[in-house]
C-alpha cells in the first residue's frame, strides 16, 4: 500500500517516533499501529475525514510513504469505506494528522502508551 504527502509529513512522523522515544524507523509501524486500531475502533475515527480540510493536509505530495504488511491493505480499504476516504493517499494523510494530533498535539495517553509497549517489545 502505498500513497503521496507532503514531506513534512515524514517529518511528523519522525518527530512522533522521536516522542515516543522510538528511531524514525519506527514511522511505518506507527502509521500500521494507528489503521489497525482505528480499523478496529479501538482508536477513535469518526473525525478522520476532518482532517483532510486542515491547512497541513494541503501542501504539495512530494514523498511516498509505502507500507506493507498482510492486513494492511484490507484494513485500510475497511477504514476507507467506514470514513467515506476515496483514495489511499487521503487515506493517509488522515491518518498521519491523526497521529500529529494525538501524539504531538494533545499527547494523548492511551494510544502513547500502547506504542510505548509495542517500542518496548520490539526493543
Amino acid at each position: 500500500m502505498e500513497g503521496r504527502a507532503p514531506s513534512y509529513f515524514v517529518d511528523n512522523l519522525n518527530l512522533a517516533s522521536y516522542e515516543l522515544d522510538a528511531s524514525a524507523d519506527f514511522s511505518p509501524s506507527l502509521i500500521k499501529f494507528y489503521i489497525h486500531g482505528l480499523s478496529t475502533n479501538e482508536i477513535a475515527s469518526n473525525n478522520l475525514i476532518d482532517f483532510l480540510h486542515s491547512d497541513l493536509a494541503q501542501g504539495k505530495a512530494n514523498k511516498r510513504l509505502s507500507l506493507k504488511g498482510r492486513h494492511i491493505s484490507d484494513e485500510a480499504d475497511q477504514l476507507k469505506a467506514s470514513n467515506n476516504i476515496a483514495s489511499t493517499t487521503d487515506l493517509l494523510k488522515s491518518v498521519v494528522l491523526k497521529i500529529h494530533d494525538d501524539i504531538l498535539v494533545h499527547k494523548c495517553a492511551k494510544p502513547i502508551k500502547a506504542l510505548q509497549h509495542v517500542i518496548a517489545a520490539m526493543a
